[in-house]
């Protein structure tokens, strides 16, 4: 299992763990494996989140005949030596030629700015049946209530200096369109989509380049699915 922005606490690594997988590999730049290293803070944080992971499984039927495999605190070395962490960005990962059979992440190729790079990285690593699941924040991450405050009233390079780049701008098509020419034939499924709440005027370079449809999906999955 692959989670591109794992973030700085090991992300969905109990829960891969807990259930199966061979090997899970985490990549942030903002990664802090302290925690790997404490045996304080593997009591506080670890032992409660493998905790946490059992018990999302057991209310979920998808994972009802799927036995957690987590005996407690000696447990821990044992899981974690089947992980691998990499404080970087997913276009500078190392890699070997490993390939993964499970690819996911949530609200992070929406902040990769070098997303080209991003996706020959992804494709790198992925053989022709390998899961992905990407949940995308396409708002421009300032306001809950208006989800797209200041992204379209403004080129986008506007926007990223006066907000430090603190996303990337691209859309759902700029995004299937560098996967498919890495090589990842993937898919968008909208997930909540607001007309309602696309500004008044909207800047021409957006405009000519996306459908008004496409500009108000707020969040999708990208996928394989």
């Amino acid at each position: 299992v692959l989670e591109v922005g794992c973030g700085r606490h090991i992300g969905f690594a109990p829960l891969a763990l807990g259930f199966g997988a061979r090997m899970y590999l985490g990549v942030d730049p903002s990664l802090d494996v302290t925690m790997l290293h404490s045996s304080n803070l593997r009591k506080k944080y670890l032992l409660p989140a493998f905790e946490s992971a059992r018990a999302f499984g057991a209310n979920m039927p998808e994972f009802s005949n799927v036995p957690f495999k987590f005996l407690g605190h000696r447990d821990i070395d044992a899981m974690l030596s089947r992980c691998r962490f990499e404080r970087n960005g997913i276009g500078q990962i190392t890699n070997d030629g490993e390939k993964v059979d499970i690819c996911v992440s949530i609200s992070c190729l929406e902040h990769i700015m070098d997303f080209r790079q991003a996706a020959k990285a992804l494709a790198e690593l992925s053989h022709e049946e390998t899961f992905h699941l990407h949940v995308v924040n396409f708002s421009s991450h300032l306001s809950k209530k208006l989800p797209f405050h200041d992204l379209y009233e403004m080129p986008y390079e506007k926007f990223g200096k006066l907000w430090k780049y603190n996303v990337n701008g691209l859309r759902s098509s700029d995004m299937l369109n560098e996967l498919n020419k890495a090589g990842l034939t993937l898919r968008c499924i909208p997930l909540d989509k607001r007309p309602e709440a696309l500004p008044t005027c909207i800047d021409n370079s957006w405009l000519d380049t996306y459908s008004r449809d496409e500009l108000s999906i707020r969040t999708a999955l990208i996928t394989s699915v």
